[in-house]
């Protein structure tokens, strides 16, 4: 046993190596519009100096991408199928064609598929109470969680016990997710820890659920809603999306996208669900998604310290700017991915990093997105 151990670090060694190449990235800036973009490179490589494992940072600022970073550094991606992390994973050189895990930002993006156009007429509405569309898990329905609507889902307010944050692979209810057949039962089977849109506790379950709904009602696969719906319309031909046990796309943590495609993300959300000319996501979810619906605790995502807000599957917050404050709304990912959206300052955010598991990495991604909006006009 302890010569296969030997062996096997060795291999995890030779693989690292391999993958490995000593080159420094450049960041590229583009001055104009008023953008203070010293302070942005700053920022950057004040991180590089601090070794935080940050792998791109992009900035579109008005329509025009102004900074573009790109590092290299250690990654653990979810594997094709069942969500675990790549054992082997090494140093890696970040560039604009390197897919990269988007982690819980999934969660943002699966709350998009929820609000397109062209399957609106599919969608159950927020308010609708999320037992009445499972005629079968009736066995398990009580009158407290009958009041559980889609909304509760969207918000991570429905009240079911949960237990993700803070727990290691073996006993995350997220990893007992990955090998059940029926989602929305193990979700929804779960004990009421408080009633229905009052406090907010983070699941990837309830994610999960809204996922399972969107395939019963269009009856399409996750996957062909995406591309047909979102991707193809922004030109997103190169994406990954990680598998469960059933061969389901993991709609809470599962996609692997491009920065720069990220970035169409944030721009579609910026331009209220609009692209060159045509609504693919209704205006009034994306106003409903951005918009805080209910309070957290949570301030680890915050570069000043906020305790954040949450809408529909997006977080939202405030950082500091000329003398008072603009609002953002962000989809947010495990390990330092992020999609920040300012509307104010025609302002989109887009970092990615690989400390997963760890909370510094999202305060320091959150100082780079105070830093960013200090530096626009």
């Amino acid at each position: 046993m302890k010569q296969i151990q030997k062996y096997l670090v060795l291999l995890t060694l030779v693989l690292a190596a391999c993958g490995s190449k000593q080159v420094r990235r450049e960041i590229r800036l583009k001055d104009g519009q008023g953008v203070d973009t010293a302070r942005i490179k700053a920022a950057i490589e004040a991180l590089e100096t601090d070794s935080v494992n940050i792998h791109s940072v992009l900035v579109e600022y008005k329509g025009e991408l102004v900074a573009e970073y790109y590092g290299k550094g250690s990654d653990r991606t979810m594997a094709k199928r069942y969500g675990i992390g790549n054992p082997f994973a090494g140093e890696t050189v970040f560039d604009a064609e390197t897919l990269h895990d988007v982690r819980s930002a999934s969660k943002a993006v699966t709350a998009l598929l929820f609000g397109l156009e062209h399957y609106r007429k599919d969608m159950p509405l927020p308010h609708e109470p999320v037992l009445a569309h499972y005629p079968k898990l009736a066995d398990i329905a009580t009158p407290e969680k009958n009041k559980i609507t889609f909304a509760h889902l969207l918000t991570m307010s429905s009240g079911l016990e949960w237990h993700e944050w803070g727990r290691s692979f073996l006993t995350s209810d997220e990893t007992r997710l990955l090998w059940k057949s029926d989602t929305a039962r193990f979700v929804l089977n779960k004990d009421l820890l408080s009633t229905p849109g009052t406090a907010f506790l983070y699941s990837g379950g309830n994610t999960a659920v809204l996922a399972d709904i969107i395939v019963r009602r269009t009856g399409k696969p996750l996957e062909e809603i995406a591309r047909t719906g979102l991707f193809e319309p922004l030109g997103i031909t190169a994406w990954e999306w990680a598998k469960d046990s059933s061969e389901r796309p993991l709609a809470h943590a599962g996609l692997r996208l491009k920065p720069r495609d990220m970035l169409k993300i944030g721009r579609l959300v910026l331009q209220k669900g609009k692209w060159q000319g045509k609504q693919l996501i209704a205006r009034e979810w994306i106003e409903q998604m951005t918009r805080t619906q209910i309070e957290t605790p949570v301030d680890f995502f915050s570069g000043h310290g906020e305790k954040l807000g949450y809408g529909y599957q997006w977080w939202t917050g405030t950082s500091p700017h000329r003398g008072g404050s603009v609002v953002w709304s962000a989809a947010v990912g495990n390990g330092g991915q992020r999609i920040c959206v300012v509307p104010q300052l025609n302002l989109v955010i887009l970092t990615t990093a690989g400390d997963y598991g760890e909370r510094e990495i999202q305060r320091r991604v959150g100082m780079i997105v105070d830093a960013v909006i200090a530096a626009v006009p």
